[in-house]
């Protein structure tokens, strides 16, 4: 599946690009005013259901009415999506027309690479969004036998998903029972019904609730955010902090040596967990919410 996904998913990324933003161009090194009519011919076209007025309205505090909408949407043009074909017509319209020095590129040229850039990083981004949205699409561009490959891929994902859970699930009713004093069988039913009541979230945010967007994400985005991004480097962190500074490594060497005749990497491993592991952790963690929060304009 490793194998097969980059090469398909690249692929389907030329094939298919995915709209950009003016913004967006702007920060990868183009133009934004050159596209400007573009994003509000693109406005000016969009049809709006009832559901996309109302939560319009609510994003830019206005009346949940057309006209207020589209101006809000105007004014706001950078960041709405320009389509990859439309940065292709422009730099050929631009090149016909010798707009750049011979030997140099017009500024159109480079909007269309950069677009085709975004848009490849785009789609070969991974996470929830590869998983159910990109690999979909790509599988049903294979044709009748992308029927097929994609059940077998998402079965394999399900058992992949299962064995995972169950030793995540252990954890949880582990702590349950040490924390709570509960008995398994009772930490695993009230666990059970925790998790299925926080799936809901997830499993209606595409449905019915599909308005509700914490911070801009779906239900979904939203979790796998909080827990891959936010309390995975947030534990590593304190895991690093308690092995080097309070139990200290001697604990985790003496351990080693147990099976082992030496341990070679014992200065290492102490410079490591006390300093350089907590601070480049730290630095994933910041970035990771300045980059999906759109804060600083700062990632790594």
């Amino acid at each position: 599946a490793g194998l097969m996904i980059i090469p398909a998913v690249y692929m389907f990324a030329v094939k298919n690009p995915k709209d950009v933003t003016p913004a967006e161009l702007e920060k990868a090194g183009g133009n934004a005013e050159l596209v400007q009519s573009f994003a509000e011919e693109n406005i000016r076209a969009l049809e709006f259901s009832e559901a996309d007025l109302a939560k319009l309205g609510k994003k830019y505090e206005v009346e949940a009415e057309e006209a207020a909408v589209r101006a809000k949407l105007l004014e706001d043009w950078k960041s709405q999506p320009v389509r990859i074909a439309q940065l292709d017509e422009a730099a050929e319209r631009a090149a016909t027309a010798g707009a750049a020095p011979a030997g140099a590129e017009s500024p159109e040229a480079v909007n269309r690479e950069k677009g085709r850039e975004l848009s490849i990083k785009k789609s070969m981004n991974g996470g929830v969004g590869l998983m159910f949205m990109t690999l979909p699409t790509v599988f049903a561009d294979f044709g009748r036998v992308g029927a097929l490959v994609g059940a077998v891929f998402f079965l394999l994902v399900a058992f992949a998903a299962l064995t995972s859970a169950i030793s995540l699930y252990e954890a949880c009713v582990a702590s349950v029972c040490d924390l709570l004093g509960m008995k398994r069988r009772n930490a695993t039913f009230f666990m059970f019904f925790v998790i299925a009541f926080l799936s809901v979230f997830s499993a209606l945010g595409f449905g019915v609730w599909g308005s509700l967007t914490p911070f801009g994400m779906d239900f979904l985005t939203f979790f796998d955010f909080i827990t891959n991004a936010v309390l995975m480097p947030i534990v590593a962190i304190v895991t690093c902090v308690f092995v080097g500074w309070v139990i200290k490594p001697k604990v985790i060497e003496d351990e080693i040596l147990k099976g082992e005749p030496r341990f070679v990497a014992r200065g290492l491993y102490n410079v490591m967990v006390k300093y350089v592991a907590p601070v480049l952790i730290g630095a994933v963690l910041v970035s990771e919410i300045c980059r999906t929060l759109g804060l600083f304009g700062w990632s790594i």
